[in-house]
């Protein structure tokens, strides 16, 4: 069996997107397993990533082998369902439900879709998202959210999704174990809404009003940072902040 990657982000251990693919990789290569990524470097230059599905199928359809494994990011997982191969749909997210939510204006106002993008975005990005996901062999997913949505809007049974395993490792520790003096607060991903950084800068705050000594690191990409968001970790003498220069991308 071989297994064919199609994801617009190469394969690396350096983001957090690419990682995903480049442990499925390492893992295939440990198996003895051929893995062949398509993405935005293996198809011919594109003005525009809506024409990223339609070049990553004809890259593929020049190599195709009938032992394949299709392992495609739901945004472009549309594009392979006709062919014979199991597909599994990847999501780092899933399409529908982040663009429901954004559209509610769970991230705030200010990320509300324009008119325009309210138009175009479900044509290019949402259509191919909508049919992998309703058609792939198997769906991975990100959280138990996710695939409570796979399962109820796309009508797929419970054991047709797959929740992969991420994040910290188990552990033992509960709130009683949290040390009495000063601690540090990691902040590891890009400085965006549905990140989480309201839940962030509520915590910050509500450290500060009870006089909490905190050590904030804050890493990541912080392209679109609001400054005032970040201001919270400098209000207060009790806290010390990390400073937010370090999210450098």
């Amino acid at each position: 069996m071989r297994i064919v990657h199609v994801a617009e982000v190469d394969p690396s251990s350096a983001t957090g997107m690419g990682r995903v693919a480049w442990h499925w990789q390492q893992e295939a290569r440990r198996r003895g397993l051929p893995f062949v990524h398509i993405g935005r470097r293996q198809v011919p230059p594109l003005r525009h990533l809506v024409q990223f599905p339609a070049a990553a199928r004809r890259v593929y359809r020049s190599m195709r082998q009938l032992e394949d494994c299709l392992v495609v990011h739901e945004p472009a997982s549309g594009a392979f369902v006709k062919f014979p191969s199991p597909l599994v749909a990847v999501s780092h997210g899933v399409e529908r439900r982040m663009w429901q939510m954004q559209c509610e204006g769970r991230f705030g106002d200010d990320q509300r879709p324009s008119l325009k993008t309210r138009v175009t975005f479900p044509l290019w990005r949402l259509r191919h998202a909508d049919h992998g996901l309703r058609r792939a062999t198997h769906v991975c997913v990100l959280n138990q959210d996710d695939a409570a949505f796979v399962r109820d809007v796309y009508d797929r049974r419970a054991e047709d999704a797959t929740v992969l395993q991420h994040g910290v490792n188990p552990t033992s520790l509960t709130a009683d174990d949290v040390p009495a003096g000063p601690v540090t607060v990691l902040f590891l991903g890009s400085w965006i809404p549905r990140k989480g950084v309201a839940a962030l800068v509520a915590a910050a705050e509500a450290f500060a009003a009870e006089g909490r000594e905190v050590q904030w690191v804050l890493a990541g990409d912080r392209r679109g940072c609001r400054q005032h968001s970040q201001a919270v970790f400098f209000r207060h003498p009790g806290p010390r902040a990390g400073d937010p220069g370090i999210c450098g991308g």
